[in-house]
């Protein structure tokens, strides 16, 4: 692999992952901001609204942690691509379990399920 093609795709996978930050962090937020305005709560719904903000946050510091070692390493793919390919996953992986938490919360707020 090319040195300019190696660069392109650790940049590129820096730039994802400080989107999945973004995205996880306003996600957090929101839950917050939709906690001080919902009714009073079970206990169910509050294990899911932690669940949430857990997973958002956890996803965060795995990214950050991501970024911090493309940025040490420089070069993803020729340094150690299964520990990247398996924090990627991670970073996926809590994401989606974060966003199953608030639908799961949402639904639970309006008595859906």
């Amino acid at each position: 692999m090319t040195d300019k093609t190696s660069s392109r795709n650790t940049q590129m996978l820096t730039d994802w992952s400080k989107w999945l930050i973004s995205i996880n962090f306003l996600s957090g937020t929101g839950c917050v901001i939709a906690l001080k305005t919902a009714p009073a709560v079970s206990p169910m719904v509050g294990a899911f609204f932690f669940g949430a903000l857990l997973s958002f946050a956890l996803s965060v510091l795995v990214s950050t942690l991501f970024v911090f070692l493309l940025a040490k390493r420089g070069d993803a793919e020729e340094t150690a691509p299964l520990p990247f390919l398996g924090m990627a996953i991670v970073q996926w992986c809590l994401f989606a379990v974060g966003l199953i938490c608030v639908l799961m919360w949402i639904g639970r707020l309006a008595k859906i399920w």
